[in-house]
């Protein structure tokens, strides 16, 4: 059974969290900002939302393995790691700062469906180890502005 939210944020309370979006009335997405640590054989079961993993920090080695895949080498600020839900993950090296983006398949559902997208009850995201966008490396920047800010009743 895929892990949820809650589960994934239980089991990554030994690590070092910066901030996040926890005490916040979002829906759909979460934004929990970690600091690097060491990963030896870190097993990570199947959760139930989408992740979209952005280094903060840079890493000389990583190893990851999804989908009967496996890629190792070096982590750079703003390439960002895609793993859809429903997928097991392993990890070996030294895991940089990073952004965690979780985001609820539902949700993404609900903006593809709003933005026309054709198929978009089939939204979702593809495995991908290393993918550099400038858009997502803004993105990154701007979820961490709004983290550092308190909670306002006018804000989403």
């Amino acid at each position: 059974m895929a892990r949820s939210l809650a589960e994934v944020r239980r089991d990554l309370a030994s690590r070092p969290l910066h901030a996040s979006s926890g005490s916040r009335s979002w829906h759909g997405v979460a934004l929990d900002e970690y600091g690097g640590y060491r990963a030896d054989g870190i097993f990570a079961p199947a959760r139930d939302h989408h992740v979209l993993a952005v280094p903060i920090g840079s890493s000389v080695w990583v190893r990851q393995e999804r989908g009967g895949h496996a890629v190792g080498g070096p982590m750079y600020p703003g390439e960002a790691v895609l793993m859809p839900a429903g997928m097991d993950s392993r990890w070996d090296g030294e895991i940089p700062a990073r952004l965690r983006v979780s985001i609820d398949p539902a949700s993404l559902h609900r903006m593809a469906w709003e933005l026309d997208i054709p198929g978009y009850d089939r939204a979702g995201l593809v495995n991908h180890f290393a993918l550099f966008d400038p858009s997502i490396d803004h993105l990154t920047s701007v979820f961490r502005a709004e983290l550092r800010h308190r909670p306002h009743p006018a804000r989403i």
